[in-house]
């Protein structure tokens, strides 16, 4: 039975990726800060999500989760709002120094979610949350989270993207540790699709247009030729 509108995942890095296995290429989407901590500097440049299916066809989307502003952030919740997209969490990934579990995050919903104009709502029944203290998140470049999302009866990677471009798809994480000292929230751009090329139109061989002039020489010669026969 597809969840209602939202999933939450806890424990994300400052680069949030839907990272493929052997699908589809990755589509990378950038993110916008929501909240206005007292930091100076907005990281949100260094915030990024890839989207694709685990492997082609097999009906599950995987989420990767790095953090490429380093010491000076970690990443200990994300969250995705969503329309019924998706089924049920396929499984958690995560390398040595990342320690998060599924089923639950706290905050439950993205801080500052409820404060924007279309409010960021979670289903939390695909949480993840770290566990123990904000180191456990995701602190470097080479660390990450990855998570695995089945998508519901009759749903398709296509699906997944229409949604992150329509926003009824949306990530949002909560970055804690900015500078070890603030936190911010951050929800994804939209995906634009991209614009298909113009089509080519093939030149014509060179005999073609010798082709074309030697019949227009033609056409203006029988034109004089009545114009001398009337006269």
């Amino acid at each position: 039975m597809p969840l209602s509108r939202k999933a939450c995942v806890s424990g994300a890095g400052v680069f949030v990726g839907l990272s493929a296995i052997a699908g589809a290429d990755p589509v990378s989407l950038g993110f916008d800060r929501i909240t206005r901590s007292e930091c100076w500097f907005n990281p949100e440049a260094s915030f990024h999500v890839a989207v694709s299916e685990v492997q082609t066809g097999s009906g599950a989307v995987a989420f990767r989760v790095t953090n490429n502003f380093n010491l000076l952030s970690s990443i200990t919740e994300v969250y995705l709002d969503d329309s019924g997209e998706f089924a049920s969490l396929a499984g958690l990934v995560q390398n040595h120094g990342v320690s998060l579990q599924a089923g639950s995050a706290s905050p439950g919903n993205l801080p500052g979610g409820h404060a924007i104009a279309d409010p960021f709502q979670v289903t939390p029944a695909l949480c993840t949350d770290v566990i123990g203290r904000t180191s456990n998140g995701v602190n470097f470049a080479a660390e990450f989270l990855e998570f695995r999302l089945n998508l519901s009866q009759g749903r398709t990677h296509d699906d997944v993207l229409t949604g992150l471009a329509s926003s009824d798809i949306r990530l949002g994480i909560h970055v804690r540790g900015i500078f070890r000292i603030f936190s911010d929230s951050f929800i994804n751009e939209s995906y634009e699709p991209p614009v298909p090329a113009p089509p080519q139109i093939a030149p014509l061989p060179p005999g073609v247009w010798m082709g074309g002039i030697g019949l227009a020489g033609l056409g203006v010669l029988s034109y004089f030729r009545r114009r001398l026969i009337r006269v």
